[in-house]
């Protein structure tokens, strides 16, 4: 039996959280071990399940973004590259960070690539 990498979603739409964990599934590769839509989840979610990637949606709600989450996933340890920020938002919008980026409307037919650039089979 093959193990799955597992994977933290960070978003706040219900229809971005289904897709996501779709494209997931399809992948044979992924599994989605915990879904969360604000910053305070998302950490005891890394903590409870180690992830070892994380798929940050970059507006989400409560006082702190994507971002932070991705700046604090980063001290706890996590590399940049296990790290992908999706938005809908322009890339010229979005603050300088390390983290990899797919734009929403692009993540149907980025995400799966992308990961197995991350995690080669």
């Amino acid at each position: 039996m093959v193990s799955l990498i597992p994977v933290l979603i960070v978003e706040d739409d219900p229809h971005w959280q289904a897709g996501i964990q779709v494209l997931l599934q399809e992948s044979g590769r992924f599994q989605a071990v915990s879904t969360v839509d604000h910053y305070e989840a998302a950490l005891t979610a890394f903590v409870q399940y180690q992830p070892q990637l994380v798929l940050l949606d970059w507006q989400i709600v409560g006082e702190k973004d994507g971002l932070d989450v991705g700046h604090k996933l980063l001290q706890l340890g996590l590399p940049s590259h296990q790290i992908i920020l999706i938005s809908a938002a322009s890339p010229q919008s979005i603050p300088k960070h390390p983290f990899l980026y797919i734009p929403k409307n692009q993540i149907s037919n980025q995400l799966l690539p992308l990961l197995d650039s991350v995690f080669p089979a």
